[in-house]
């Protein structure tokens, strides 16, 4: 696993997640958190989301808040910005790339006999979240008092498809074993701009929101927005659609950045409100004007699915990936889970990755920028090779189209051939730091050695002496243009 995914070894994962998770609860296929600590909701946000290497949910509560770090993360979408040198110097990269957070599909509000669900100020009676790493998905359940003294029952899962790179589900149940006034507010919200770090490897912040609103709409349960980069020229599609079956009312609303549909009920004792809510995401160059189709068709075919299809579909490439992929360690319960969850981060941030690189993070967070980076060739693609060649190879396809950005980069540093960039989401190099920008040449071997290694497991010479022999080539002028033979060394 990449280091930027996962720094520390099994045993101190296994010692991290038995810290965060109660120890050895839910056996080694479940993350558990039982209970609510404030202390720990924003490592859990990382460690309970749910992505499929395109999409990404993070493990924030349904009704949105408290949260660290919240916004759905889609890799590759991004906005560009100017950076600035206290002292300009040679070769410098000119233009950064930072991932934007877009509209969270994940929000469901809950409202019980006039009072909005809130962790901090409800009557808890139980309260459990588990990321379920043999389905792929994140369940939740709480129970509480109402004002009025009224148990309510709230069951939900969430899951980015595996089958579906641009969808997310959610199954969200509410239960009144003594009657309630029942509201749920379902959103798309955008969330506010985050703070900013001169550390390099948290998300850059920005001084405004970086996604300007275009057309929003909604009819009946539906609405979908669009939005567009400020600066990088970039167009999102974003559209929720909704079933529910127990409720008497419905009201929708979309303005701007953000959208809400809410159903009302009045439960009498042992009523039962279920909402599925399907929520689709696509993007493009500004000249895409058919995102936001793209994003209805989408919303089509899962709805005529239903959520149950839906998570089967899901679950059959879950299956199959623990079917190739498993490791089974006898006797060590903790070390088992935590091996399993570094095996479910990399099933959650590679398989869909069409036309798309690994971020550092995978899609469960904005660390690093979204950026790619060579770990990926080195940590991720030997993985990748022995237990799904397909998804090895789009990763390597991904490298191989950003060759003329790669040769436009060695030209800029004042070589021939091709230069990989240390940080990028384009292709472009986009590190603000002088020392790793100008000076991580080793990127150029780890690209080489990735399609050395892919070819000699695969066998697959066509991809490697078509598109791969290009990408090696030019690396090569690049080492005869800047290496030199030592009299001493031979």
């Amino acid at each position: 696993m990449s280091r930027r995914m996962q720094h520390a070894s099994p045993a101190a994962i296994a010692e991290a997640l038995g810290e965060a998770t109660g120890g050895r609860a839910g056996g080694a296929w479940r993350i558990v958190e039982r209970g609510d600590c404030p202390a720990r909701r924003a490592s859990l946000e990382s460690v309970l989301a749910v992505g499929n290497g395109f999409l990404g949910l993070r493990g924030t509560p349904e009704e949105g808040f408290p949260a660290h770090d919240p916004g759905a993360i889609v890799n590759g979408f991004h906005e560009t910005w100017p950076i600035v040198y206290p002292e300009d110097a040679f070769g410098l990269a000119r233009t950064g790339q930072t991932i934007v957070p877009c509209p969270d599909g994940s929000i469901i509000r809950l409202t019980a006999d006039g009072d909005a669900f809130d962790l901090d100020s409800a009557e808890l009676l139980h309260h459990e979240r588990a990321l379920d790493m043999r389905r792929g998905v994140l369940t939740r359940e709480v129970r509480f008092l109402t004002r009025l003294g009224r148990r309510v029952v709230v069951r939900s899962t969430r899951l980015a498809s595996l089958a579906d790179p641009h969808l997310a589900a959610m199954r969200f149940e509410v239960h009144a074993p003594d009657g309630a006034e029942i509201e749920i507010a379902s959103e798309l919200r955008t969330p506010a701009p985050a703070a900013g770090s001169d550390d390099p490897r948290r998300g850059k912040g920005f001084a405004e929101r970086p996604l300007v609103p275009g057309r929003a709409c909604c009819a009946g349960a539906r609405a979908v927005l669009e939005l567009t980069t400020r600066d990088s020229g970039l167009r999102l599609a974003c559209a929720m659609d909704h079933k529910v079956t127990g409720a008497e009312r419905l009201t929708a609303e979309a303005e701007g950045d953000g959208a809400r549909v809410v159903f009302g009920a009045t439960l009498a004792p042992g009523g039962i409100v279920r909402l599925e809510k399907l929520v689709a995401y696509h993007w493009g160059d500004a000249a895409r004007e058919d995102l936001a189709t793209r994003a209805e068709g989408t919303l089509d075919r899962a709805a005529r699915a239903g959520y149950d299809r839906v998570e089967r579909a899901h679950r059959r490439r879950v299956n199959a990936f623990w079917r190739r992929s498993d490791v089974v360690i006898e006797g060590a319960p903790e070390i088992q889970k935590a091996v399993r969850f570094n095996l479910f981060s990399l099933l959650q941030a590679t398989p869909r990755l069409n036309g798309l690189g690994q971020p550092a993070k995978g899609v469960t967070g904005r660390g690093y920028e979204g950026h790619y980076f060579w770990d990926t060739e080195i940590y991720v693609v030997p993985f990748l090779i022995h237990t799904d060649p397909a998804a090895a190879r789009r990763v390597l396809e991904f490298r191989c189209g950003k060759l003329d950005a790669a040769r436009e980069r060695a030209r800029e540093v004042g070589h021939g051939g091709a230069l990989f960039p240390w940080r990028t989401i384009d292709g472009r190099e986009a590190s603000a730091w002088y020392a790793s920008g100008t000076a991580q040449y080793h990127i150029n071997a780890d690209v080489a050695y990735a399609l050395r290694h892919y070819l000699w497991v695969t066998g697959d010479l066509e991809f490697v002496l078509g598109r791969g022999a290009d990408v090696l080539i030019e690396t090569a002028r690049f080492w005869i243009e800047l290496g030199f033979f030592s009299e001493r060394h031979g």
